[in-house]
């Protein structure tokens, strides 16, 4: 109780080194990345940003300009393989969301000072079915669906 976000950070960044000396310590955001994460900012080797718009990149860049960035969470995109027009009466999503994962990944890999994008959702899976609920049981976010096929985004 009372811990600060820079006791514990230092505290994280204090166990991984006794493990790993020679990696750099990485950590995500996704919320208020120029105000309530600059303690964790200030201790860690490399930040991840999930979610952000360039204008977030940016900002952060400039209180941080040596900090290396990664856009760590990326491309929430639904869409369902071979699915060419959605139906919500059917629980189906059209596969024409492809340009989805380009328009999210695009920003990131425009900044000289950001070292790219990482896909979170590369496989559909069980749970947080969206935007249907019952009878779906899964994601639709992957570019791969639950058989292991490749979606129109995965391309």
């Amino acid at each position: 109780p009372g811990a600060s976000i820079g006791n514990v950070s230092a505290a994280y960044k204090s166990i991984a080194l006794e493990e790993d000396p020679y990696r750099p310590v990485t950590a995500n955001m996704n919320v208020n990345v120029t105000t309530s994460g600059l303690p964790l900012a200030k201790t860690i080797t490399v930040q991840g940003l999930s979610h952000q718009t360039t204008a977030k990149f940016e900002s952060y860049h400039s209180q941080f300009p040596s900090k290396p960035l990664i856009a760590s969470e990326c491309c929430s995109c639904r869409n369902q393989r071979a699915e060419d027009i959605s139906n919500a009466s059917a629980s189906l999503i059209g596969s024409f969301n492809a340009d989805c994962n380009s328009e999210q990944t695009s920003y990131a890999l425009s900044l000289k000072y950001a070292t790219g994008t990482m896909v979170w959702t590369l496989f559909d899976y069980y749970g947080e079915p969206s935007p249907y609920y019952w009878p779906m049981v899964s994601s639709s976010f992957g570019s791969f669906d639950l058989a292991g096929f490749p979606k129109a985004s995965a391309f």
